[in-house]
């Protein structure tokens, strides 16, 4: 037989032995990667707020009215849009917010946009190395010009309170 008969069957050989291992493994990354995880543990449902935050929470939807929707514990990355010029600066940027959640957000209901965001501090929660996360939420809120304001847990508050203090006057309106 011909040496290019042989040269041409053993290449056809290969290629269809290099392209059905090729079929096989993405077959089988896309089986374990679509299978549900085993859970060792069984899983309950947790409060979202602490009575606190729930209390908090219905007398700032009184005080805002129509004016805004309140959202409970959105992750900072969702308020802000990070365009970064180097494509190297944006993915570390994006980290340090991934974990970072606001309290509440105020969000007008025709633009969408996120005005004023609460964070919420218990006594327990304080930073006492000068507060990373709150100079991280501040940086990032107040150019956008968004409003931070803080709410401390143990502090009493009415629907009056929180109107003067978020300044939604007839302005706002």
């Amino acid at each position: 037989m011909d040496p290019a008969y042989w040269i041409g069957s053993g290449g056809a050989a290969l290629v269809t032995g290099v392209a059905g291992w090729m079929l096989a493994s993405r077959c089988a990354h896309a089986q374990r990667s679509t299978a549900a995880p085993a859970l060792d543990t069984p899983v309950t449902l947790q409060p979202l707020l602490t009575e606190a935050q729930a209390r908090f929470y219905n007398l700032l939807r009184l005080a805002v009215e129509d004016r805004y929707l309140v959202l409970a514990h959105v992750p900072l990355w969702c308020v802000v849009n990070v365009p970064m010029r180097q494509s190297g600066t944006r993915l570390p940027f994006l980290s340090r917010l991934a974990l970072k959640r606001a309290t509440f957000v105020l969000v007008h209901p025709g633009t969408r946009l996120a005005e004023k965001v609460v964070e919420w501090k218990d006594e327990k929660e304080m930073e006492p190395s000068g507060g990373g996360a709150d100079r991280l939420l501040e940086s990032v809120l107040k150019p956008a010009g968004v409003q931070v304001i803080t709410i401390h847990a143990g502090d009493s508050h009415t629907v009056a309170d929180i109107i003067a203090l978020f300044k939604l006057g007839e302005s706002d309106q």
